[in-house]
Formats: C-alpha cells, structure tokens, sequence
C-alpha cells in the first residue's frame, strides 16, 4: 500500500526498516456496517488503513450523499499523523470493516515527528548523515 501525505509518499521518507517498525506498531479494529468510524469537526490522532469492507466518506459541505467510497487497500486519516487539526470529514463503515490504525503518539514515539521527518528529505538522506557506530567507536577512542 503506496501512502501519501500531502505530496510525499511515506516510503519516500521512511525506510524499510522503519516501516516495519510501523507495522508492528499498528492495531486491528473492526467495525460494524452503519458505525461512524471518524466524525467531522472532531480531532484526529490515528490513521486508518482498510484490510477489508467499505467506508464511505462525507463532507457536511458537500450535502448528504457520499463524496467517496473507500475499499481493501485504501486508508483515511493520514492528516492526523501531521497535527492536531480536526477531521475534514466523517467516514462511516457502509460494510463490516477492518482495519489497521496507527496512533499519532505511537508513530512519534517510534520515529519521531512526520513533518520534520517530511522536511528533512527521504530516509536515505538521513542514513547518508548518520555516523555508523564503527565510526563512533573510532572517533570516542582517538
């Protein structure tokens, strides 16, 4: 599953490691046909991405129909991993649904802040400036 934030792709900014220790990090929810999984107005702080079933998404603005029907594969939220801004829309099972969420806290526990991960270019930067440990040792021993 190819995750975009704003105009970056999460795998552009995080390496492989790190996004298996996201993984790891994620919890399996379920949630029954009709239950409204995120509500507009209100703040976000996980992630969702879809395993399985539909959610469909509405924006008040837009009036009472469906702007979007999300499926297998497909994610919402992924604004909450940037900041505390309040959901932009509400996404309501239209099927049982499960998913995978990850929590805001434990993204930034594990990895850090994703905007500054965003801005300071992609991971292979970072490994590129990281001292390797060998080096360290050498450079606390001289």
């Amino acid at each position: 599953m190819q995750v975009k934030i704003k105009d970056k792709f999460l795998s552009d900014v995080l390496s492989e490691s790190e996004i298996n220790t996201l993984a790891l990090a994620t919890l399996n929810e379920l949630y029954e046909a009709g239950h409204t999984i995120v509500r507009e107005g209100e703040p976000g702080d996980i992630f969702y991405m879809i395993d399985s079933g539909s959610v469909d998404v509405f924006i008040k603005a837009k009036g009472d129909a469906p702007v979007v029907t999300l499926t297998s594969g497909q994610f919402f939220g992924e604004l909450a991993l940037l900041s505390n801004d309040v959901r932009t829309a509400s996404c309501i099972a239209k099927t049982d649904v499960e998913c995978h969420i990850l929590m805001r806290n434990d993204f930034n526990l594990l990895l850090g802040d994703l905007q500054s991960l965003m801005d300071g270019g992609d991971y292979r930067r970072r490994e590129e400036e990281f001292v390797q440990p060998q080096e360290a040792a050498k450079i606390t021993l001289q």
